[in-house]
Order: C-alpha cells, then sequence, then structure tokens
C-alpha cells in the first residue's frame, strides 16, 4: 500500500486535512510503531576504531542497540549520541533496530503484517489533531492507536491455558 493510500483513508475518516501534513503525521506514526511496538532488527559487522563503532558505518539509522558480540561472544557497550562505545578496537557484529526511513506520498508503506491501514489511520489522525490544537480529539484518535497497538503486540506471543484437573 502506499502512503497516498493511507493519506487518503485518513483523511476521509477525518474529513479534512493536508496532505503534507498528513504525511508528517504518518511518518511519526511508522516511526513510533518501529521504535516502541514492532522493531525491525538488522544484524551486521562493523569495526571499531578508537573504541568507537560510529552509527554513520552502520547502513540503516540505528533507533536502539541491542547487543554487540566480539570473538569471544557478548561484548560490554555503551550507547552515546555519535555511536556506540566499547573497550577495544576490533571487528564486532552488532545486533540493532532500524528506525524506518521518511517516506513520501509515492513510496510504499511497509507494516508488520497484524498491523492494518486502519490501525496506522487511528495514530495519523492522533498526530494531525494534535498538531491542530484539537487535544481532546487527539487523546481519543491516540487512545484508538495505542489499543490497537498494545492488542497487536499482546496476540504475537502464544497464550495457554493451564492445564486444569477436575476435583471429585
Amino acid at each position: 500500500m502506499k502512503a497516498s493510500d493511507c493519506i487518503a483513508v485518513a483523511k476521509e475518516m477525518i474529513g479534512e486535512g493536508n496532505e503534507n501534513t498528513l504525511l508528517l503525521c504518518l511518518n511519526n506514526c511508522l516511526d513510533e510503531i518501529a521504535c516502541e511496538y514492532a522493531p525491525s532488527y538488522v544484524t551486521e559487522k562493523a569495526v571499531s576504531y578508537g573504541g568507537i563503532i560510529s552509527f554513520s558505518s552502520l547502513s540503516n539509522e540505528v533507533a536502539d542497540v541491542v547487543n554487540v558480540t566480539g570473538d569471544n561472544g557478548n561484548v560490554p557497550f555503551e550507547v552515546r549520541a555519535n555511536g556506540i562505545y566499547l573497550e577495544n578496537n576490533g571487528v564486532y557484529v552488532v545486533k540493532y533496530a532500524v528506525r524506518p526511513t521518511v517516506l513520501s506520498v509515492d513510496d510504499e508503506v511497509a507494516l508488520p503484517p497484524k498491523i492494518t491501514c486502519r490501525i496506522l489511520c487511528y495514530g495519523i489522525i492522533a498526530e494531525y489533531y494534535l498538531i491542530s490544537g484539537m487535544f481532546e480529539e487527539a487523546v481519543t484518535w491516540d487512545k484508538r492507536f495505542k489499543d490497537a497497538l498494545c492488542a497487536y503486540s499482546h496476540g504475537r506471543k502464544e497464550h495457554r491455558v493451564k492445564q486444569r484437573r477436575w476435583m471429585l
């Protein structure tokens, strides 16, 4: 689905909206989904110079660093504004969550499988109302958005009910 399709659905749901403003709202929602509810992880090799792996040396924009491994397993690290700080130089494997790229109107929107365009539109509308200064409406739509995302994130895990025995 294209970004323009999501924007059109959101615009239809609220009956108003500037395309550029709604695109900004869409990008904000995708960022929130990727950072808080459905992160996408990448693992890649990186070289530490002066005890630092620069974020610019990684192929994607970093949202969160999960772990860093060296020849002997996991390595202690510290994330700072300009990179990942390590004790030694060398080649490491870095696993990190990726921040989504900013979309234009003609770009394809890549959503996790159970997150629908409708759920995304809830977030777009909440952001739109927040930007427009309509705070009560923003709170209402934000609650719908967060509730739907929570249902998604809790629904991903397999739930089992413990087997019970009948007492006689």
